[in-house]
């Protein structure tokens, strides 16, 4: 979704240039302002790409701050989720298990769906033109009259054609279009065949130039650009703008061929009042079609207009400009780049519902996001710079570090690990009168509630869930002695021990992080390793998990 995201974004910005561009050329040529619609449309198609295929470059506008917010807004609104490498630092907490996903991606499912059905409804539209153009030139008969073979061959020849074009008579009482490439064909309406030599001489001379310019095949990729984008109302714009450029190309060839031009107004006057009835959309260039009719009558009539054709020089400076504008725009890291990717657990498992944020250390713009079902992550909209980024689960470690977006698509995953448990004692003595020496005592601990059954959740999709932690109960506890030596000598402090608490639910790997005296962090050791746990499980499997721990040695006034 995100590709799409990007696409309209960087289409917009093409397609305002070239209708810019040809409100500017609105003196030359119409021939010229088709080029540059064409040229442009084809552009935006394929901006997407062409932002992969080429550096990025900042760009310093409010266009970075307003695809900025724009982005932000997305994801509060509930899209995809965005994640990060492993390269960040555990932060401890009590390990707690797993939530079940959210329905975050919702959104985004919602927006995709409305997408797809838009496409569909506009590639069926284009069927059907397709199928009513199929069905009336099977239904229609081939021309032979040598009133409009003989005019046709000649003009063919004027405008340098090479393929046969076939002229088909039709039943439809309204229709004038030509469509093909390979094998071109004109299909005309039933009353033609009355039609006077002049006029047939005008409609061969307009519709063989939309030949020998192959419009048809310029209006076939708008159209299908134009379903891609079917909500994209400049699409719309520049597509039908396209077609009346086209219009007005082909008026022009007709005059530069030497038809008056007040004749050739005159006759497509009446073509159009005789065909205004029941005329189907279909995807071929027409003749008649009422769209901007009276403008292009006025442009016929204006002797002042520059109908000079233009050369293939032009056409391919046209093309040149374009893919630069396209690649400028594509490239501009103001627009939109993702960040995506899956998170596992230390089993390779899918890990849904993990809550992600990153945060533009320039900005101060947050993203915050979570996993689908399947554990997989997309951020998108996000504008280049510097990130903190956090992954976090319940039950798991969570993970802090940077990542640079300098206006490519990342790919990262994670796997996060299970959480450690920290816990702190304090164990007092007094100085003045110390407590007898007591040996430490073990106590049995009681949970106020079972250990809740372990499930393991089925796979979706063929991918296998994971991210499901039952976390270690205390079964035994002992509490270190305080040694009435120590505490007359006025030895206090606090013992940081760290170590794991094995599958077996006992303390293994113990060892002293930092201690004010050995005697305390030995009497500390002692009472820890005599710990007893309940064992960690991790989707139902036993696991270690780290454990540290603070022991307050205090002394009582």
């Amino acid at each position: 979704m995100n590709l799409l995201l990007e696409g309209a974004i960087e289409s917009s910005l093409i397609l305002l240039v070239a209708l810019g561009a040809t409100a500017l050329l609105r003196a030359r040529p119409a021939a010229l302002r088709h080029a540059v619609l064409a040229a442009a449309i084809a552009c935006a198609a394929i901006a997407p790409l062409l932002g992969r295929a080429v550096p990025a470059w900042p760009l310093p506008s409010p266009l970075a701050a307003l695809t900025a917010d724009t982005s932000a807004a997305l994801q509060r609104a509930g899209g995809p989720v965005g994640g990060v490498d492993r390269a960040g630092v555990p932060v401890h907490g009590e390990v707690k298990a797993a939530p079940s996903p959210s329905g975050t991606s919702r959104v985004l499912a919602v927006l995709r769906a409305i997408w797809i059905a838009g496409v569909a409804s506009t590639i069926l539209g284009l069927a059907i033109g397709f199928r009513r153009l199929g069905g009336i030139a099977s239904r229609a008969r081939r021309i032979k009259d040598t009133r409009w073979t003989h005019p046709a061959e000649a003009i063919a020849g004027r405008y340098g054609l090479s393929t046969p074009v076939a002229l088909l008579l039709s039943a439809h009482p309204s229709l004038i279009v030509t469509w093909g490439l390979r094998r071109p064909k004109v299909v005309l309406p039933a009353v033609a065949a009355g039609w006077p030599d002049e006029r047939v001489r005008i409609v061969l001379f307009h519709e063989l130039a939309h030949v020998r310019r192959g419009d048809w095949l310029v209006l076939l990729g708008a159209e299908v650009v134009k379903c891609v984008y079917w909500f994209h109302p400049l699409v719309w714009i520049a597509c039908a703008r396209l077609r009346e450029e086209s219009e007005q190309a082909c008026d022009d060839e007709v005059i530069n061929q030497g038809v008056d031009a007040a004749a050739y107004a005159g006759e497509l006057v009446d073509i159009a009042r005789d065909l205004a009835r029941g005329r189907p959309w279909l995807p071929a260039p027409a003749i008649s079609r009422s769209s901007r009719f009276e403008r292009r009558v006025q442009a016929m009539l204006d002797k002042r207009r520059n109908r000079r054709p233009v050369s293939r020089g032009a056409y391919a400076a046209i093309v040149a400009v374009a893919v630069a504008v396209a690649m400028t725009i594509a490239s501009a890291q103001g627009g939109f780049a993702s960040v995506t990717g899956s998170i596992v657990d230390p089993m390779d498992a899918a890990m849904p519902g993990v809550t992600l944020v990153l945060t533009n250390v320039a900005r101060d713009a947050k993203y915050e996001v979570r996993t689908d079902g399947s554990g997989r992550y997309e951020f998108v909209g996000l504008p280049p710079g510097e990130y903190l980024f956090e992954a976090k689960l319940p039950g798991f470690a969570t993970f802090k570090g940077k990542l640079a977006v300098a206006g490519q698509n990342v790919q990262r995953d994670l796997k996060m690990d299970v959480g450690s448990l920290q816990e702190t004692i304090t164990v007092a003595n007094s100085r003045s009168a110390p407590s007898a020496a007591v040996p430490a005592t073990a106590s049995a601990i009681r949970p106020g509630a079972p250990p809740r059954a372990c499930d393991i959740t089925p796979a979706a999709d063929g991918v296998r869930i994971g991210g499901s932690v039952r976390p270690p109960l205390k079964l035994k506890d002992v509490r270190p002695f305080y040694s009435p030596q120590l505490a007359t000598q006025g030895v206090e402090g606090t013992v940081t021990l760290k170590g794991r608490i094995g599958t077996d639910g006992f303390i293994e790997d113990l060892e002293v992080v930092s201690t004010p005296h050995a005697d305390l962090a030995q009497a500390a050791m002692d009472a820890v390793r005599q710990w007893e746990f309940t064992t960690t499980l991790l989707n139902c499997k036993p696991v270690a998990v780290s454990i540290g721990i603070n022991v307050n040695f205090t002394l009582k006034p």
